[in-house]
């Protein structure tokens, strides 16, 4: 206990979260196709960022 406060893990912000999720999906289906040394830091972002449909327009078309 420090200051009268008890010790409490730090909670992890749900963006975050989602984020990593984000991430580590979009390496998994890369690794479906490519081989690890193949995929690129790009590739897991892009994927990521497209699954997570940063755009409203693409993500609209998407869903139609």
């Amino acid at each position: 206990m420090v200051n009268g406060v008890a010790d409490r893990p730090p909670r992890v912000d749900r963006r975050v979260m989602r984020t990593r999720k984000l991430i580590g999906d979009s390496l998994t289906s890369l690794l479906a196709g490519k081989s690890f040394e193949s995929i690129s830091v790009q590739d897991i972002a892009g994927r990521a960022t497209t699954r997570g449909c940063e755009n409203q327009q693409r993500c609209l078309e998407a869903s139609l």
